[in-house]
């Protein structure tokens, strides 16, 4: 079945053709599902709500009165026999340009046609998690290749470890001059770093294989030269291994998060997509923080992008008040404008990314934007969001004065303004068409900035 994100169905109409994945997943937080079998994407492992992944709507589904609702998780999901496709509610009937075109310029990646959402021929769900393990192995390699301590065994005269009587009378008797002992030594070559090579082996020999892992060249020659124990006949015991030994020290939550990957690479491998009732399957994308990232690209000359999402100690948060000495009530501005000249003075803006329809930016929305504006003197407040169709910005005017106590000097004020910024998603039906009309849209909202 097929839905699109920020979209509303009768649940009836759900429930006769994927009823276990609408009980899977309505109204339940998708972190609780994280380790069940969805891989979600993205993972910031921190433990506060308010700023992890699909920060407003943590679920694939809200049930209200009967009527389901996507939110803005994109991707794909699998239980048993039923099958899954969120889009983004800009595709057409055959490919989803958007969600392609948000992966391939945020991730960097070069999709080919095989990746696009469709509903018969090959696994999208494995094909994206093909595609995702550079940008994975890259982020975990940042930390530099993985060592831990293992156990080695050794059978020589050179004793420096604890001595394995046991093993000693099997293999050195009668007595040469060699000892079996046991030694705990800081290794490159463990069960994590052959798991890895164990991957890269195998998306080698995909369809793909050489298009996915052309931009990670160096961090694979660091896992082959690393990797001298390496045999094709231990995959199995591999990835028994990596299931049995989780990675859970919170400084290599990078590297958790590619073990887990590379299992599921390597498992679906082995044994092609489970048709178990019991097993959940898929991976889903927060298309609000795709759109931020991608929108950070386009204006990141006009703006600090302070990246809020993420470890509190690496979150870059602002503070509205001062009190004693303190800075009080937290507000995590989506973009900062860098200051420019107009009329003699600088000027600020403030632009906060919305993924949501024109009339589901409301009450709220319009509240933090002007307690953005208020905290860092800007003169606009500039809502950005996809839309259909090339429309102009629309300008809300901030009011002043009052109708109490007799008063009504109500006026709106000319100096400080919000804007609707509609930004064109172009509905076409070739992908090189889409790029050359969203890359038009991307020149006008930078001439916008200009102003």
């Amino acid at each position: 079945m097929i839905l699109n994100d920020n979209t509303t169905y009768k649940k009836e109409d759900l429930n006769k053709e994927i009823p276990k994945i609408i009980e899977i997943f309505e109204n339940k937080k998708i972190d609780s599902l994280r380790e069940q079998g969805v891989f979600i994407f993205p993972n910031f492992h921190n433990e506060e709500k308010d700023v992890s992944g699909l920060v407003e709507d943590n679920m694939v589904f809200k049930l209200n009165d009967g009527v389901l609702s996507t939110c803005n998780a994109v991707g794909f999901l699998a239980c048993g026999d039923e099958r899954l496709i969120i889009k983004s509610r800009f595709s057409n009937d055959d490919c989803d340009y958007f969600f392609r075109y948000l992966i391939e310029k945020v991730f960097r990646l070069s999709l080919p046609n095989v990746i696009e959402q469709r509903t018969e021929g090959g696994d999208p769900v494995y094909e994206m998690l093909l595609f995702l393990f550079p940008y994975y192995l890259k982020k975990a390699m940042r930390k530099g290749i993985y060592k831990m301590y293992i156990r080695k065994e050794y059978n020589d005269a050179n004793i420096k470890g604890a001595i394995d009587f046991s093993r000693h009378m099997k293999v050195n008797m009668p007595f040469m001059g060699k000892v079996s002992y046991t030694t705990r030594e800081f290794s490159i070559d463990n069960y994590l770093t052959e798991l890895i090579r164990h991957t890269i082996e195998f998306i080698k020999q995909t369809e793909y294989g050489n298009s996915i892992l052309r931009n990670v060249d160096d961090e694979i020659k660091m896992i082959i030269n690393g990797t001298r124990n390496y045999d094709f006949f231990d995959r199995k015991k591999i990835i028994r291994v990596n299931k049995e030994k989780r990675i859970n020290h919170s400084f290599y939550n990078e590297y958790k998060d590619l073990q887990r990957l590379c299992i599921k690479i390597l498992e679906h491998s082995q044994s092609g997509h489970s048709n178990n009732n019991e097993i959940i399957n898929g991976i889903i994308f927060d298309c609000a923080w795709l759109w931020e990232e991608y929108i950070n690209l386009v204006i990141g000359d006009y703006f600090h992008h302070p990246r809020n999402k993420g470890k509190k100690e690496e979150r870059n948060a602002q503070n509205i008040f001062l009190c004693k000495e303190r800075e009080q009530g937290e507000i995590y501005p989506d973009f900062i404008g860098k200051k420019r000249k107009e009329d003699g003075y600088d000027v600020y803006d403030i632009a906060d990314c919305k993924y949501k329809p024109f009339g589901n930016i409301r009450s709220s929305d319009y509240h933090q934007i002007c307690t953005y504006m208020f905290r860092f003197g800007a003169d606009r407040g500039i809502f950005i969001y996809p839309e259909i169709g090339d429309k102009k910005p629309i300008d809300y005017l901030l009011l002043k004065g009052n109708t109490f106590q007799g008063k009504d000097n109500v006026k709106p004020r000319d100096d400080k303004k919000a804007v609707k910024y509609s930004f064109n998603i172009p509905q076409v039906e070739d992908y090189n068409k889409f790029k050359a009309v969203i890359e038009k849209s991307e020149k006008d909202i930078k001439e916008y900035l200009k102003k």
